[in-house]
This record gives structure tokens, C-alpha cells and sequence, in this order.
């Protein structure tokens, strides 16, 4: 909890750009199924307060853009077998279960500018371009601005 409002300061917030990975929607996904808290109609119900999580966002960062990475249970199973995650969470019996409550949470989010990037038939380095393509609409225009500028320097070209 520490760690999420933290990440919701507007302290945090004074910075331009920001890559969170996870937070509320891992927390309403697995603190019920693995922490034993927070689960549906429980004191502090993390489904509820994703959404609240968010409209704290989006009060400050109007433009945050959501990524769901995905992948078929098939081969999430293949990828826990062949590289296991030493402190990993997610349990093999319930693949089908979290695909579900990922993609319900990603329907449900307030966040309106969204997309998803299925990583299943790809390599990294195939989703990190999807990635890219699927983001670039969501550059703001200060930041288009921001990467002429910063492509003119590495030129020599700004001075």
C-alpha cells in the first residue's frame, strides 16, 4: 500500500514521464488469490480501489496510457517451465484464472487510452516494436516536441 501511494504523490507526479509496471491491477489480480486480503467484498477490496488508484492517476497524469502484455496459458506455461521466476507468485493451476482477471481489469480500468500487446508468438524484440507502434499514437505533442529536439542534438544540429 506504502508503495502505491507513493506512486500517487504529487510529489512523484512532478516529474514528466513515468513507466509503472504492475501496481494496482497486479494487486486487485493477486492479493485475494495469493495474499489473503483485499479480495471481493473484503476491507480494502483491491478491485474497488484499483479503479479509485486510477482516478488518482489520471487527476494528475490525464495521459497515462495502460499496456496489457499478454500471452496464451499455453505459453506462459512453457515460459514458467523453461525460465522459472525464483520469488515467482503466479501458480500454474490458476494461469487461466489470471489471464481472466488481467484482461477483466485492462476491460474495467478508467484509463481510457489503452492497448494490448500479445507477446505469445513474438520474441522480445517482435513485442517491444508492437509496443512502439501501439504507443505512438499517445505521444503528446510536447513530447513529439521533445524528441525532435533531442534527435537535433544528437546531430549537432541544436544549438
Amino acid at each position: 500500500r506504502y508503495h502505491m501511494e507513493y506512486h500517487l504523490s504529487p510529489g512523484f507526479y512532478s516529474y514528466d514521464h513515468h513507466n509503472i509496471v504492475g501496481m494496482h491491477i497486479d494487486e486487485a489480480v493477486y492479493a485475494g488469490l495469493y495474499y489473503g486480503y483485499g479480495g471481493d467484498g473484503e476491507y480494502a477490496d483491491r478491485k474497488k480501489m484499483a479503479r479509485s488508484t486510477e482516478e488518482h492517476m489520471l487527476q494528475q497524469a490525464p495521459d497515462t496510457v495502460l499496456a496489457l502484455c499478454k500471452a496464451p496459458a499455453n505459453v506462459i506455461r512453457k515460459r514458467m517451465k523453461d525460465n522459472p521466476h525464483q520469488n515467482g507468485v503466479l501458480q500454474e493451476k490458476d494461469i487461466d484464472l489470471v489471464i481472466g482477471r488481467f484482461e477483466e481489469e485492462y476491460e474495467l480500468s478508467l484509463i481510457k487510452n489503452k492497448f494490448t500487446v500479445d507477446t505469445g508468438t513474438k520474441n522480445i524484440d517482435g513485442s517491444l516494436v508492437e509496443f512502439v507502434e501501439k504507443f505512438e499514437p499517445f505521444i503528446t505533442e510536447v513530447d513529439r516536441n521533445k524528441i525532435l529536439v533531442q534527435k537535433a542534438k544528437q546531430r549537432g544540429e541544436w544549438v
